[in-house]
This record gives structure tokens, sequence and C-alpha cells, in this order.
């Protein structure tokens, strides 16, 4: 079973519940979702642009 596991592709994997349900694999496809923002801005917040080190 170790091998089965790490050996497995992209997007395949295996699932358990609980109580008396077998283990099943399963493949979860992929979606492409649009960006829609960029992941971080980050602000100054003094409202200065200035650099580390500048006098």
């Amino acid at each position: 079973m170790d091998a089965e596991i790490s050996n497995l592709e992209d997007l395949h994997g295996y699932v358990m519940f609980a109580e008396a349900f077998p283990i099943a694999k399963i493949h979860v496809p992929y979606f492409s979702w649009p960006h829609r923002n960029e992941a971080l801005v980050t602000k100054d917040p003094s409202g200065l642009n200035h650099t580390r080190g500048s006098a």
C-alpha cells in the first residue's frame, strides 16, 4: 500500500470515511480559475516611498 500511495499520479488519491465504508481510489479534476486579484499588495504605512538604508 505504501508504494501505491507514493506512486500516485497528480490529482489522484484515496479517500476513507468513517463507519463501514470501503477505501476508494479517487481522481479530482483540475479547474483553472481566472486570476481576479494580485496575491498580496503591501503599502508603506507612513505613505512615503523610501527604501531601507536610505537617509
